[in-house]
């Protein structure tokens, strides 16, 4: 990689990526609005309309067919150069050609020849990502979403696929990585989208000195549009009535029967024996199926509660995610042992089961009696809240061995109860 490029607007907005670094030699793409990318044999054309998104190694875009007899709208996921695109077609290519039901879906792939190297493309359906409407949604529809999720893994897990992380910004089994299929965007008229997104908000990429290869570099970069809140803004029953849960990014997925590739996974949501491998021995093993029972239950906890379970972003995994850890579920692993011993800030915090149950009985005091909401409505009662706490717990065991199955998971009553499946 070329050295930092200094620009005189650096995309201070936090929901774009930054030019400085990711526009050079291995790394992204540059795209402006309108640009057309072509694939051959046969030839398919894809105009691109706005950004829908943006991860640590690609940019996603909203685009129309130029090449079928009618308009239809897609995502194309343009990867890095330095990407490892060919492992996640792979894992596409593994699973079925209908797919998993809750898993996004490749409709296409190619290669285009850029300044910064040859960039994969893949295209997919266009997904809505989690938004506050989402967040706010009525108990029941939260429970069919977290089902859908579910079903989705188990389905990845019956096909011998672990999600997994994505190095660098990790974009593992968590928030990021997952979306809700659409309703049909064809009988829009683009004007009629671009119009409710209003003019892109684009911040103009002017380096500071003149570039060795200015080509590298986009004109301007976009911040994403949400095509979720545009529809809503059409059909305002769309958030409760019409929504498909989707698990997203298959870019660092593991094939059980591989296993080679080590763990990225976002610390937040990064089960504690992987936490513990790299905390205490710098190693980072492979994914399992445990570890994403793990990731899901972290999960479904931000999905439903609003809030992280393990509180801000960490870093990397450390001793004192590990405390935190320990102290949730109720126990130190006698593997942990002599490593938590020799460690001051671990081996002075108390760790039981009583501490455990002592902080899920605070989380259900605060939700039903001391946390604000907009409608009286929205509180959850203590049986409600109790309820879902039980289901997290039966997946958050700090023993792998001990989780349940994506399939068990399924079948939990918290899960199979009242509500659109």
């Amino acid at each position: 990689m070329t050295s930092k490029i200094s620009v005189y607007w650096d995309g201070e907005q936090s929901n774009v990526e930054d030019p400085e670094f990711r526009y050079r030699r291995g790394g992204l793409h540059p795209i402006i609005l309108g640009d057309v990318m072509t694939a051959d044999s046969p030839a398919r054309h894809y105009r691109i309309l706005h950004k829908l998104g943006r991860g640590a190694y690609a940019t996603v875009w909203l685009a129309e067919t130029l090449h079928l007899p009618s308009r239809r709208y897609v995502a194309l996921k343009v990867c890095a150069a330095n990407a490892d695109s060919q492992h996640e077609l792979k894992i596409f290519h593994h699973l079925p050609r209908d797919g998993p039901h809750n898993v996004i879906q490749l409709l296409d792939s190619f290669s285009v020849q850029g300044p910064n190297g040859v960039h994969a493309i893949l295209v997919q359906d266009v997904v809505g990502q989690p938004t506050a409407p989402m967040r706010s949604l009525t108990r029941s529809a939260s429970r069919v979403i977290s089902r859908q999720l579910a079903q989705g893994l188990a389905d990845l897990h019956r096909h011998g696929v672990v999600h997994g992380g994505e190095p660098m910004k990790s974009l593992d089994f968590h928030l990021g990585n997952v979306g809700v299929a659409l309703p049909p965007l064809d009988d829009k008229l683009i004007a009629d989208i671009l119009s409710e997104a209003g003019s892109p908000a684009c911040t103009i990429v002017l380096p500071r000195e003149r570039p060795s290869c200015p080509q590298t570099l986009p004109a301007y970069v976009v911040p994403p549009i949400s095509i979720i809140d545009y529809l809503a803004t059409w059909d305002p029953t769309l958030h409760e009535t019409r929504l498909r849960a989707m698990i997203l990014d298959l870019g660092s997925a593991v094939l059980i029967e591989e296993r080679t590739r080590p763990f990225c996974t976002l610390t937040e949501v990064c089960a504690p024996e992987l936490v513990f491998e790299f905390a205490a021995h710098e190693s980072k093993p492979s994914p399992t199926l445990a570890s994403d029972i793990w990731s899901f239950a972290c999960t479904i906890y931000e999905f439903v509660i609003g809030s992280r379970l393990f509180g801000g972003h960490c870093v990397q995994p450390n001793s004192y995610l590990l405390s935190k850890m320990a102290r949730l579920c109720g126990e130190v692993p006698p593997t942990w042992r002599k490593y938590w011993e020799s460690q001051d800030d671990l081996r002075s915090r108390p760790v039981s089961q009583e501490v455990a149950d002592y902080q899920w009985q605070y989380q259900i005091e605060y939700l039903t009696t001391k946390k604000q909401y907009k409608r009286p409505e929205e509180r959850p009662t203590v049986s409600e809240v109790s309820e879902f706490f039980q289901f997290l717990r039966f997946m958050l065991q700090i023993d792998p061995q001990r989780r349940p199955s994506a399939e068990q998971v399924l079948n939990h009553p918290w899960l199979r109860g009242k509500g659109r499946q």
